[in-house]
């Protein structure tokens, strides 16, 4: 205790009121959807289902360090009443974890470790606060950063355990193992240049530092495997595998990966387009001034009054999903900053931001989302960013302490992380992703996967409804449910075992009977129709095979199920 500096209080106090806000946040708002839907495929895995097999959507994958969690919830209630609420207190604890060992990695930085912690902090994803491919993803990738370009010097275990996080990220987002290849080859390449030299002596580019990364992840993909290969046979793999690559939404076709590099380009400039060209001129044109670090208010004026322009727009007037679009920004600004410092510490760029960089251009090819998941990844390299801003601030602060324009300069830092601080906290707090504004959820849900949490007055007694309803219904755990609609909460509220490929949103009928080809037994036993009239209209031939077996349909209050008959 006589060791702890004032900012290790404020760090402290911190993590404890932002962790408090959090979990008062977490009671907040029921998404029925993207939420519902990564709560379903960790019950997938707990039925018995095996992600690349039963389930086509790379995304369960993702589940692997949640599961453990997941199961010991089951085991205790023995149902999903409450589950949703669950996994945001757990994904608030992954958070502040991630945070603190941020802080922790770059301690030595003083306050520009608790920027880089803070930014990361109070931002979330679509603000969905949940165990998801989206908010692990980034956290293990947050992790991965901090170990590997932490203090100078590192323990075989540093390495392990960043072997061990960045597999657990490429689990969230599988393009990511290009950053695994990329980095081999520059420790390779830094070991033949310098092979006269003990390969520990490059420290992170080194041979060393490969090898027991490689150790840490292929940890993680002994339990891959082992987790996969207990439930499922090679021959089922081999089945269904290349299946999991040709998904609407998500298909990987070669021949149009250059049309996806290139529109990743577009969608940058087309959302910051004043910020791209006032960072890019001004990054073109420092090479050539050797006096740029007096001349960097004019450097820094223009993009920071960018990224202030782009933070108000996105954040204050832009309804659709402005915390994403507000992620980007500040990660311009830093990479100038970087250029403008008179001592640069080049690891933080090439172990941190470039590969920030290069995790959003994944997450492009990864994603059917476009822009919303370029934006989001690019907090890797805003949160960094705010390192690079807080050092030339301290550079203003002992080379310019008398020099007007070194102070305009500062306080075009000061105003950018303060507007970027501001509006993040506020919108981690007040934006809902497909929900009601925060004064208008009074009415608190008592059944369901969405116990405890709080929504509007007529959305809870909807949910309620609908819940009660399913679970009316005789359905037991040998039962296999098809549900179709985009409703994958439907999933949650019975014992039964999805039938289908997947648990988001209706089945495509070409796709789903070469799964029932693939996978009988997974043939449905009941059908759950928000709306029966549009299930007929959309798949009647679908529709009208299950209705010509002799199907009992159930009319419930606001849907209707379809029974097989047991014999």
């Amino acid at each position: 205790m006589k060791n702890l500096k004032p900012i290790d209080y404020i760090f402290t106090a911190c993590l404890f009121l932002i962790g408090l806000t959090f979990i008062w946040r977490a009671f907040y708002g029921v998404n029925y959807n993207d939420e519902m839907y990564y709560a379903d495929s960790l019950y997938r895995l707990f039925q018995g289902d095996v992600y690349l097999v039963h389930d086509w959507q790379l995304h369960l994958m993702s589940c692997i360090p949640a599961y453990p969690f997941y199961a010991l919830f089951r085991l205790i209630t023995g149902s999903n009443d409450g589950v949703i609420l669950f996994l945001r207190i757990l994904y608030v604890i992954f958070q502040l974890t991630v945070a603190l060992v941020c802080f922790l990695r770059l301690y030595h930085l003083k306050w520009g470790g608790l920027l880089v912690s803070l930014l990361y902090l109070l931002f979330t994803p679509f603000n969905i606060a949940a165990l998801s491919y989206n908010t692990m993803g980034l956290g293990f990738a947050m992790l991965t950063f901090a170990i590997l370009s932490g203090p100078k010097k590192h323990p075989a275990r540093d390495y392990v355990f960043c072997g061990i996080c960045f597999a657990l990220c490429v689990l969230s987002n599988p393009f990511a193992i290009i950053l695994y290849f990329l980095y081999a080859a520059v420790c390779t390449g830094q070991f033949i240049l310098h092979k006269h030299k003990n390969p520990r002596s490059t420290e992170a580019f080194s041979l060393f530092s490969l090898l027991w990364i490689t150790a840490g992840a292929f940890f993680i993909f002994i339990i891959f495997c082992v987790m996969l290969l207990r439930r499922a046979s090679l021959g089922e793999l081999s089945q269904t595998f290349l299946y999991n690559f040709r998904m609407p939404g998500y298909e990987q076709n070669p021949s149009q990966w250059m049309h996806k590099l290139s529109s990743y380009f577009r969608r940058v400039y087309k959302t910051i387009p004043y910020l791209v060209w006032s960072a890019g001129a001004a990054c073109v044109i420092l090479p050539f001034d050797k006096r740029r670090f007096s001349h960097a208010l004019w450097y820094l004026l223009p993009s920071a009054a960018a990224v202030v322009y782009y933070l108000c727009f996105y954040g204050l007037l832009q309804n659709h999903v402005p915390t994403n679009f507000c992620a980007m920004p500040l990660a311009f600004l830093g990479f100038l900053c970087f250029w403008l410092l008179p001592e640069k510490d080049f690891q933080y760029l090439f172990l941190w931001f470039i590969p920030g960089v290069l995790y959003s251009l994944c997450s492009h090819f990864a994603s059917d989302t476009g822009i919303l998941c370029i934006t989001s990844s690019y907090i890797l390299c805003s949160s960094i960013g705010a390192l690079f801003l807080y050092q030339l601030f301290q550079a203003f602060v002992r080379e310019s302490a008398k020099s007007i324009t070194g102070k305009a300069a500062s306080v075009c830092i000061l105003a950018a992380l303060a507007v970027h601080i501001t509006v993040s906290g506020c919108l981690r707090i007040t934006f809902f992703y497909n929900e009601e504004p925060l004064p208008n959820l009074t009415a608190q849900v008592h059944t369901g996967p969405a116990k405890g949490l709080f929504t509007s007055p007529g959305m809870a007694a909807f949910h309620e409804e609908r819940v009660s309803g399913l679970k009316s219904l005789p359905i037991t755990e040998n039962d296999t449910l098809l549900v179709m609609a985009m409703e994958p909460w439907a999933y949650l509220c019975t014992e039964a075992s999805c039938a289908s490929y997947t648990c988001w949103g209706m089945a495509e009928e070409p796709i789903y009977r070469l799964y029932l080809s693939m996978f009988p037994e997974k043939y449905p036993t009941v059908i759950y129709c928000t709306d029966l009239e549009k299930a007929l209209e959309e798949e009647p031939l679908l529709m009208q095979e299950f209705l010509t077996q002799g199907y009992e349909v159930i009319t419930l209050e606001s849907a209707a199920a379809l029974l097989k008959k047991k014999i």
